[in-house]
């Protein structure tokens, strides 16, 4: 049977936090009424903490290393039957997390948007080009399937298990953060003879500079092949090295 989704409640008024639930969730939930949990900010979308837990769906939008604790904390405030939804850059341990802390009645999707403010923008808005994974944890076929459908009529929904999107983020998100952060740390800049792969390098530099260092050190510390994606980068690094002290 399918639910009716009436409300849905982000926990995290951070910088994603808030662009998610102002700026993607209306536009693909237009009926629902969408609040966003806060302390300090104060408007229409922003509830308590209690009134947030009792929507239908919950997504918790914390940093990775905040998700554990705050799991125990909501797991008391959740309705039965309510999805559980979560936005970590990493799967596997947030998905351990999940089920380790919340009540067998409350639904689990793992989701992991491939996308931010920065890459919104670039996108021209255009929800149509922005991919979110999906995978289903702890739910019933049929309301997985409404919930998929309704994020795949905005979004390219792509399904993918825990330990495969965490050995390709690996692969992919953590190099391009870390190439991101090198890169910063080197002052690199525009100029006027940039060539065509020069430009597409800052295009990466500024998509990820809005990103914080807490994202980086999570994304590091919390997906299991991310040091071994670490080790791979620094041999090939000294490899070409070598080859140019060779010379």
């Amino acid at each position: 049977m399918k639910q009716n989704i009436q409300t849905i409640g982000v926990i995290g008024a951070g910088r994603f936090g808030t662009f998610y639930a102002q700026g993607i969730l209306p536009k693909i939930f237009p009926n629902a009424k969408i609040l966003i949990s806060s302390n300090s900010k104060k408007g229409k979308q922003f509830a308590s903490f209690e009134t947030v837990c009792s929507s239908d769906i919950v997504i918790p939008a914390v940093p990775i290393g905040a998700m554990s604790p705050l799991l125990m904390k909501i797991a008391e405030h959740l309705k039965p039957g309510a999805v559980v939804m979560d936005v970590c850059s990493v799967k596997s341990y947030p998905i351990k997390w999940m089920l380790q802390y919340l009540h067998h009645s409350t639904k689990i999707i793992a989701s992991h948007p491939m996308f931010g403010p920065s890459s919104y923008v670039q996108a021209n808005k255009d929800l149509s080009k922005l991919v979110l994974v999906m995978h289903p944890v702890r739910i019933d076929k049929n309301l997985y399937e409404h919930i998929h459908d309704i994020f795949s009529t905005h979004l390219k929904v792509i399904e993918m298990d825990p330990k495969t999107h965490d050995k390709k983020a690996a692969k992919f998100q953590f190099t391009s953060h870390l190439i991101g952060k090198i890169l910063h740390t080197l002052m690199m800049r525009r100029s006027s003879i940039d060539t065509k792969s020069s430009s597409l390098m800052f295009d990466l530099m500024d998509v990820l500079h809005s990103d914080s260092d807490e994202l980086f050190l999570d994304i590091y510390r919390f997906n299991p092949y991310a040091k071994k994606q670490l080790d791979k980068i620094s041999k090939s690094f000294q490899k070409v090295t070598s080859l140019l002290k060779s010379l």
